[in-house]
């Protein structure tokens, strides 16, 4: 999914004049290694996972949160992941090393009491987890990912899994900062299939537009205006004319983006 904004974001801001060279990374920790290396500029990155990086100098600041990225945790039928039973060696998938995913997942893990170091407990992307999962070799899979991801809808379908929905959301959300309660109503990803077959409150972190700190307010801007071009009409999961948006930015935020988002465009930026 960020591959393929940043791919807009390029074609947006080019439009505008603004060259933009794309990276390839491992994931939202990576980007934020990048930036407070001074390897990149402007990054897509994942609330709740700037904590696990060191940045003593402050060398990152926020820019807005633009879209929600949930949680899904997936069980077998017979698991859920509250009633703290033993799990099998290697059967408890928390996403790829060093990744967004891993970073959640280990906090939520810890939070129940659960041994992050554990023989449970193993990396794996998405799609291995996803077919580990199918075959019955994991109990439970962590995964953060849009809704319009195909593999999402695929293990949805699936009546040997069940999808874990928050009761206590509002504890979890008041211990970790960079999480939002997100309620699916039944039905709402596909009426025909009945998908869900139940309303579903899951926890969410928010896909944040980070940047180095110092970077130029006018660059800020245009940043900020293609992020409303480009998600401020919503989808089913992210209400219409909410992002971008300050909420849900767990990373010091830069002033000029707090600027624009809480006031609008500067007076030099309209009239140049």
């Amino acid at each position: 999914v960020y591959d393929s904004f940043g791919r807009e974001y390029q074609k947006r801001l080019g439009a505008q004049g603004l060259k933009v060279e794309l990276v390839n990374t491992a994931g939202s920790v990576d980007n934020f290694r990048r930036i407070i290396d001074g390897k990149v500029d402007v990054a897509f990155a994942q609330s709740g996972t700037y904590q696990t990086v060191n940045d003593p100098e402050h060398k990152v600041s926020g820019l807005a949160a633009i879209y929600y990225e949930p949680l899904w945790i997936f069980t077998k039928r017979d698991v859920r992941i509250e009633d703290k039973m033993p799990y099998r060696p290697d059967s408890v998938a928390i996403g790829p090393k060093g990744s967004g995913t891993e970073a959640i997942a280990k906090a939520i893990i810890t939070e129940q009491g659960y041994d992050i170091t554990a023989p449970a407990i193993v990396n794996l992307a998405s799609a291995e987890a996803r077919r580990q999962l199918m075959d019955g070799r994991l109990d439970v899979a962590f995964f953060v990912i849009s809704y319009r991801d195909p593999g999402i809808m695929e293990l949805l379908r699936r009546k040997d899994l069940r999808l874990t929905s928050f009761r206590r959301d509002a504890a979890y959300t008041r211990k970790f900062r960079g999480l939002t309660p997100l309620r699916i109503p039944e039905g709402l990803l596909d009426l025909k299939d009945n998908i869900p077959s139940e309303n579903i409150t899951l926890l969410s972190p928010s896909a944040m537009l980070v940047a180095r700190d110092g970077i130029n307010p006018r660059v800020v801007e245009l940043l900020l205006k293609v992020a409303q071009a480009v998600h401020g009409p919503g989808d089913l999961i992210d209400p219409p004319l909410k992002f971008p948006t300050l909420e849900g930015v767990d990373v010091p935020i830069d002033e000029a983006a707090e600027t624009y988002l809480t006031q609008g465009e500067s007076f030099l930026s309209r009239n140049l």
